[in-house]
């Protein structure tokens, strides 16, 4: 995104051939009055008119996502898309590496490697769309400020108005094509532009903006005066080489007894007797009408052939440009001059705004802050899916854990000496990365491509699997009670059980009469027991083996997540079946079906069991939580956390895996000794057996032997 703007901030994207153009305005109050119709008028206006514009019609219709409701300005940023319907980037295929002269090309192509040079990219006028858009927003802001913007065409080419022209005169350019102020001036312009156009040729001009009501003070000064500010917009459109106001280069000819506007009193307002300033002095306004001019090259895309270099061969070419292109901008520009002076003057008009500091504006504050911080992680994650896209087409991995730190410290250092700590900096920063992680994983996932049938795929775990395999392009078919039949996995390359775990041995046995011998056939249940005689003896005569995802259904992907295969005894199974979970940096391990149980009665039906244990205690200890809460320590919040996530599990299926699984019975002998050592080292009047005991938990955890 482009932005500008302190108060009311305009961000701008996307590109000339690209899906749609857009904007974002951030910082609009709430509650102002909206016209779409009056939006419509101004977007008409910037429309290329027959014969003296580009062939490319645009149906330019402006959709308002955020911001505005029925009418009205909601306080949060107002987001702008404008779809580009007609393209055509066959015009630039044979011109792809030969640069245009008087264009951003050369530039652009040396600094970006994939610069889109189609229509222009993000170099191209098309941008100026959404500029016009959010402009008649702006405008429409100003109008309870009295503010008044009108621009219109002052030269084309050799063809000159030389009237003086006040706001109400410019005003009336909306009737003419080339936005002059008279019917001569329209029909000369209009004359200039088709000769230009007939020799392959193009032409530019002079726009010029008189800005009516501001009052006397408004603006800055040094590097925020009025004029610095409106300049820095002005450059900012395409094509722009020159700004001036008032009398502009002219006034270095006279004397300062010429120049300078002489003040008087008219009635009770101060007036001055000329504008050779052009509204502004000291980067303020006198209260004059503002006066400023922008002046535009001549399009650069021209069909007549011109000198240029192959940059693919280093070799001198030449160029003639066949796309459709203005053969001038000027009468198209001069809606988007009045936009842009309406961005600036709307946000420099804020600048005077000091809200009392109350809470409910306060938090008003926070509001805004909020949205903003937002919508910049937003912008954030759509650069991290673009990175994803270099990333696939360059083969570069998904992770680099030395950029990670990078960024990391990078947020704890810009969050010294505020009043962010470091650690809140930190975190936010490793969820922003985990964040741009699992988009990007999901643009550099391998291709499937096979047909995916998932029994008990209504399941929430059978739907996240259909999200999975959907996202590798694999062609996924659902088996449920209510939605398919057993016949649909006849077919399919790949067989999915994730059925409850007393149903898994009677739905493996209708698999194997039904799907293909060389169809992959696995389950996901979390305990393996119950049916690992069948799975093992059904492994030696097919390819079958068993999968278990560490994770929930809410898992965005499989980013450092773990993953675990059993072996049932067909390695061409684990095989195929690691090579399908081996994506987004995860991690997976290949097992045993019965060291799998002995596994998952310590890291998950322990883990259930010491927080429910946990919960329970609570309960039966008789002290009201609020209580506890209240005096609560950081353990046992970070505790009660988890215990309080596994208290809204399904008890069903929680009670399953502690039943079922094979290894129950030796983890809870376990852990009850181990629940008896504490409490007695933790009585003891001796600190020497609780010492070892924390101490040998540090090794453990720390991987030491």
């Amino acid at each position: 995104m482009y932005p500008i703007g302190n108060n009311i901030i305009f961000r701008l994207f996307g590109k000339s051939h690209g899906e749609h153009v857009g904007c974002v305005l951030e910082g609009v109050p709430a509650g102002i009055r909206i016209s779409e119709d009056e939006i419509k008028r101004d977007m008409d206006l910037r429309r290329p008119k027959d014969g003296i514009g580009t062939p490319r019609k645009e149906d330019d219709i402006v959709e308002i996502t955020s911001g505005i409701v029925n009418g009205f300005t909601d306080g949060t940023p107002i987001r702008i898309i404008i779809a580009n319907k007609n393209v055509d980037s066959s015009k630039y295929e044979n011109i792809a590496k030969i640069p245009r002269p008087g264009h951003a090309d050369l530039p652009a192509m040396v600094k970006w490697k994939d610069h889109d040079v189609r229509g222009g990219g993000q170099f191209s006028g098309r941008l100026t769309a959404p500029i016009v858009a959010a402009g008649s927003i702006a405008k429409q802001m100003l109008y309870d400020k009295g503010i008044q913007i009108s621009a219109f065409t002052r030269s084309i080419g050799n063809v000159r108005d030389n009237e003086m022209r006040c706001k109400a005169v410019a005003g009336t350019s909306k009737t003419y094509a080339t936005r002059a102020c008279s019917e001569e001036l329209d029909i000369a312009m209009r004359e200039e532009i088709l000769n230009a156009s007939k020799d392959g040729d193009s032409v530019g001009g002079v726009v010029e903006c008189i800005v009516r009501g501001l009052p006397i003070g408004f603006g800055g000064i040094w590097f925020d005066s009025l004029d610095a500010v409106l300049s820095r917009a002005m450059f900012g459109i395409p094509a722009v080489k020159g700004v001036e106001f008032g009398k502009g280069f002219e006034i270095t000819k006279m004397r300062g007894s010429e120049s300078n506007d002489q003040y008087y009193m008219d009635r009770r307002d101060i007036r001055a007797r000329t504008n050779n300033m052009g509204g502004i002095v000291g980067g303020m306004s006198n209260g004059m009408p503002m006066v400023f001019r922008v002046a535009f090259k001549p399009t650069p895309s021209i069909s007549k052939e011109q000198e240029s270099i192959d940059l693919t061969k280093m070799k001198n070419a030449f160029i003639s440009v066949k796309g459709r292109h203005d053969p001038c901008i000027v009468p198209r520009a001069v809606s988007v001059v009045e936009a842009m002076t309406a961005l600036v003057l709307a946000d420099v008009s804020m600048d005077d705004v000091e809200p009392e500091a109350n809470l409910d504006t306060l938090r008003k504050i926070i509001e805004d802050i909020d949205a903003h911080l937002v919508q910049m992680m937003i912008c954030r994650n759509d650069t991290a899916g673009l990175i994803g896209e270099v990333k696939k087409g360059t083969g570069v991995q998904l992770r680099n854990k030395d950029v990670e730190k990078k960024i990391i410290e990078r947020y704890r250092t810009m969050a010294e000496n505020t009043s962010l700590p470091k650690d809140v900096a930190e975190a936010v920063c490793k969820l922003l990365i985990t964040s741009s992680v699992e988009l990007q994983s999901s643009v550099l996932r391998k291709e499937c491509g096979k047909n995916v049938t998932i029994i008990g795929g209504a399941g929430r775990m059978g739907q996240w699997m259909r999200r999975y395999f959907e996202s590798m392009n694999a062609t996924v078919r659902i088996v449920d009670i209510s939605v398919g039949s057993m016949d649909d996995a006849k077919d399919a390359d790949i067989v999915i059980v994730a059925v409850p775990i007393p149903l898994i041995e009677d739905i493996l046995r209708e698999a194997d009469a039904v799907c293909k011998k060389d169809a992959l056939i696995f389950d996901i249940a979390s305990i393996k027991s119950p049916f690992s005689v069948f799975i093992k003896e059904l492994a030696k005569r097919r390819k079958v083996c068993s999968v278990h995802p560490m994770f929930g259904p809410s898992a965005a992907s499989l980013t450092d997540r773990n993953v675990i295969v059993c072996d049932c005894g067909n390695d061409d199974a684990v095989t195929e079946a690691k090579e399908l979970f081996d994506n987004d940096c995860s991690n997976v391990t290949v097992t045993t079906v019965e060291r799998h149980d002995e596994l998952m009665a310590f890291a998950m039906s322990l883990a259930h069991a010491s927080n429910i244990a946990f919960f329970t205690a609570l309960k039966k200890s008789g002290i009201p939580f609020s209580e506890l809460r209240d005096a609560a320590s950081t353990t046992f919040n970070r505790t009660m956390s988890v215990s309080a996530d596994v208290s809204e599990e399904d008890p069903a299926l929680y009670h399953l895996i502690q039943r079922t699984n094979a290894n129950a019975e030796e983890m809870w002998k376990v852990y009850e000794n181990a629940v008896k050592e504490v409490k007695k080292a933790s009585l003891s009047k001796n600190d020497e057996r609780f010492r070892e005991i924390m101490e040998g938990g540090k090794q453990y955890l720390n991987g030491d032997p």
